[in-house]
């Protein structure tokens, strides 16, 4: 007969984890998480001490936080490992929002299950009986209106001065005015949004404008022969550079490889070949290449550098890119092209009538053989410098003829969508950013950020917090802004509700999702101003506490047209104050019914997006990696694992081994430090010398 007690003991020598078993372990690593990284939110954010083992160091950077986190079990770890990659992806897109994303998820828990809980213990209740699943549908449906309408052109400011790029900065770095200034004034002689971040270990803080050209890529094979300690290769000398417009795959480009690479050995040079994607086995011919040179002690290097090419913008950046280092894009046409011309080569009369169709654009372009084609495409970059995230090219020739007429080509295109744009008061369409983005990279002027540090460790800690900064700017640059501190949000979410209460649906499904989203983010806002309050040592009873409770701007009829609506705002409403928990719900109210932000720092009320600012692009993210997280937490029920680690049974004998083994290292070293040795017992005394 089967038992319960017996199926309980078989799954726990399985490498199965289910049931409530599996939701209490998830719902508690996204508390942990959720608890470690809430007090980083706000300007009065706490700092946390991590020690690595090496040294200490200190920050305010939620994914920094994240980053660090690790479980004792290996379940807990794999469990993990799905919030922060959530959380990496938002960290790598807009640079910012990874802890609001995390604690906002971990509100939405426990919003859904009580609101759930009550459904369910009702049988006359409107969705006792409602699917989980058809649940989730209806709130990822509210995430997508939510960002659509944060989009709108009533919402979103454009950055039109440097001033704008401060307050982005400002509220990244949790109000570091030093970083938010340098990022301000690159932006002020460069109009480049696209700024980059290196080390200066034992030096100070500090950034230099320099002619140069960035892109956004990743770097495949940082194990290369030129590395800084930063997975970063800078190649100072001159390197050969090919860029592919396609995918790469080894069943098509096996012969342009093979030339390369045999031209790299005959030359000793260096290449950096570019391309959206490389297959698996042109990455292990290269790898296993690349290792038979450094066992032959050849200096060379074969760097792969993967290139997004999926939208217009990112396929016009990879041609600018190629014009600067003077070579043309290897396309599908031309590695057709090759192959053909390397059979023709080879005397292989069969296959030489397949070029035919290659024989006019040959000719156009003045390719007679391999070579012709091999000198097209190989450009030179004078000074590299390749990161995980990006590939800056420097010292690139300003002076050719091809240089000038592109340069000035895409000027009359800027200034031809920049007179469009000034005509309809709208900056934020795709035509304008696109070439807008290409005239200033083009102009080649870029400014770098040196973060300093007595330590490498206290250098990366502060650069990751400079990298977010760097990259909320530029989101904001290219997408516009709104007001930060989730107030513009809430207010969305407000006037759907509205809109859905004047149309009669208020008891729906989807206007029961957008209170619980509208919940989340008014709480998570909340916990923003609690970190201010409770710092500043308040307590719940506020009878005698002064607030500023005013609105200031350096417009005299603004200023006493909102003092007005604020007063009269503050005889109705906001007279019973008695508790932080109601001031704080008076000022988030108070913002959405007026259209105002709130200023924690200065206590003050202003106009949307004077001084407290997002880019719309981070709270979209939030929105859509709050609801993913949700999803996981909520739709997944079980673990099946392939890593032993993740058994219960053997990880936990593996773990009393471990112990049994650090045992008996100790006791062998206590019986050697015994042997030929005198113990001596003087009163309550024992002294140990060897003979």
């Amino acid at each position: 007969m089967v038992t319960n007690e017996l199926i309980k003991d078989i799954k726990f020598g399985s490498n199965i984890t289910d049931g409530e078993e599996f939701k209490d372990i998830l719902e508690s690593i996204a508390s942990i998480v959720c608890d470690s990284v809430v007090k980083t939110l706000g300007p009065y954010a706490a700092t946390t001490i991590i020690d690595n083992g090496a040294t200490t160091y200190s920050t305010k950077d939620g994914w920094s936080l994240v980053n660090t986190l690790r479980f004792g079990d290996a379940i807990e770890n794999t469990l993990f490992k799905f919030i922060k990659d959530i959380s990496f992806s938002l960290n790598s897109k807009v640079g910012d929002g990874t802890t609001t994303a995390i604690v906002a998820a971990k509100m939405f828990i426990d919003i859904f299950r009580e609101w759930i809980s009550e459904q369910r213990k009702n049988p006359d209740a409107p969705y006792h009986y409602v699917r989980q699943a058809d649940i989730l549908d209806k709130i990822n449906e509210a995430g997508e209106e939510i960002c659509r309408r944060l989009k709108t052109k009533k919402r979103l400011k454009t950055v039109k001065s440097p001033s704008d790029i401060y307050k982005i900065a400002n509220i990244s770095t949790n109000g570091n005015e030093t970083i938010s200034t340098m990022i301000k004034e690159i932006y002020e002689k460069t109009s480049n949004p696209n700024i980059h971040v290196s080390l200066n270990i034992g030096g100070p803080t500090y950034y230099d404008i320099q002619n140069g050209y960035k892109m956004d890529t990743t770097l495949l094979n940082p194990n290369c022969h030129i590395n800084t300690g930063e997975d970063t290769c800078v190649f100072t000398k001159p390197v050969k550079v090919v860029a592919f417009n396609h995918n790469v795959t080894y069943a098509e480009h096996s012969a342009i490889i093979n030339t390369l690479i045999n031209k790299c050995i005959d030359t000793q040079d260096t290449i950096v070949i570019m391309a959206p994607y490389f297959d698996d086995i042109i990455m292990s011919i290269l790898t296993a290449t690349l290792r038979q040179w450094a066992n032959k002690g050849l200096r060379i290097a074969f760097v792969l550098v993967q290139v997004p090419t999926t939208t217009t913008i990112q396929k016009c950046f990879l041609n600018d890119f190629s014009v600067l280092c003077g070579m043309e894009i290897f396309d599908s046409s031309k590695v057709k092209m090759f192959n053909h011309l390397l059979t023709t080569e080879k005397n292989t009369e069969e296959e030489a009538d397949k070029f035919d169709e290659f024989k006019h654009l040959a000719e156009v372009s003045n390719i007679k053989s391999t070579e012709d084609i091999i000198n097209c495409v190989v450009g030179v970059a004078n000074k590299l410098t390749i990161g995980k995230r990006f590939t800056l090219l420097e010292d690139f020739d300003k002076t050719t003829t091809v240089y000038k007429n592109m340069l000035k080509e895409i000027e009359d295109m800027y200034l031809a969508e920049k007179a469009k744009a000034d005509s309809t008061k709208n900056y934020l369409t795709l035509d304008y950013s696109t070439i807008h983005m290409r005239y200033i990279k083009f102009s080649g002027c870029i400014g770098t950020i040196f973060v300093g540090g007595e330590s490498e460790l206290s250098c990366k800690c502060l650069k990751d917090a400079v990298d977010d900064a760097v990259l909320a700017c530029r989101s904001a640059y290219e997408n516009g802004f709104i007001r930060g501190m989730n107030i513009e949000t809430i207010s969305v979410i407000a006037e759907i509700i509205t809109e859905l209460n004047n149309a009669g649906k208020n008891d729906t499904l989807i206007c029961e999702c957008y209170k619980m989203i509208g919940r989340v983010f008014t709480g998570v806002t909340r916990e923003v101003m609690y970190n201010k309050y409770r710092n500043e040592g308040f307590t719940e009873d506020l009878a005698n506490m002064t607030w500023k409770y005013e609105f200031n701007c350096n417009n005299s009829k603004r200023n006493e047209k909102y003092n007005k609506l604020i007063q009269d705002s503050n005889a109705k409403k906001i007279y019973d104050i008695s508790t932080t928990k109601d001031m704080i719900s008076c000022i988030i109210n108070t913002c959405v019914e007026l259209g105002l932000e709130y200023n924690l720092v200065t206590e003050q009320f202003g106009p949307a997006g004077y001084s407290v600012v997002n880019s719309v692009s981070t709270d979209i993210e939030i929105i859509k990696a709050t609801t993913n997280i949700l999803s996981l937490l909520l739709s997944s029920n079980q673990l099946i694992s392939l890593n032993k680690m993740c058994d219960r049974k053997i990880g936990k004998e593996q773990m009393l081994n471990d112990q049994k083994t650090k045992a008996n290292y100790i006791a062998a070293g206590v019986i050697d430090a015994l042997t030929d040795a005198r113990i001596d017992i003087t009163g309550d005394e024992i002294s140990i010398s060897r003979e």
